[in-house]
């Protein structure tokens, strides 16, 4: 008797439901809950959240310059108030561009239970 599994398309399958499972509206509250409670929190700074699934996401200044090392780890601190945990070594408070990019201040997180690996 073949076997005629397929265990490449099995693992397609598996992973496009997981990714589907992540439902897209439950992100974009979280982006909306975040950026309204960093809004509230630092009205003077121009703030932009956006979540990469349930479980982790970026905060972006938008701004063209560097961010003071004192503000930057007030919004580190804020985020870990709210059950994040701050990649330090993928967040940086320096504006950056070259000829067609713009890199902006930014701070990485993930939730608490879910960092591993940093």
């Amino acid at each position: 008797m073949k076997d005629n599994f397929d265990i490449h398309s099995w693992n397609l399958k598996r992973y496009l439901n997981e990714a589907d499972e992540v439902d897209l509206k439950t992100k974009e509250d979280l982006e909306k809950e975040l950026e309204s409670q960093l809004e509230k929190e630092f009205p003077s700074i121009n703030l932009y959240a956006s979540m990469y699934g349930l479980n982790s996401g970026r905060v972006t200044f938008r701004r063209k310059g560097d961010v003071a090392m004192d503000i930057f780890n007030e919004v580190i601190a804020f985020i870990e108030k709210q059950g994040y945990k701050v990649d330090r070594s993928q967040s940086d408070n320096e504006f950056d561009f070259d000829d067609d990019r713009y890199w902006y201040p930014r701070i990485e997180f993930k939730k608490s239970d879910n960092t591993k690996n940093f």
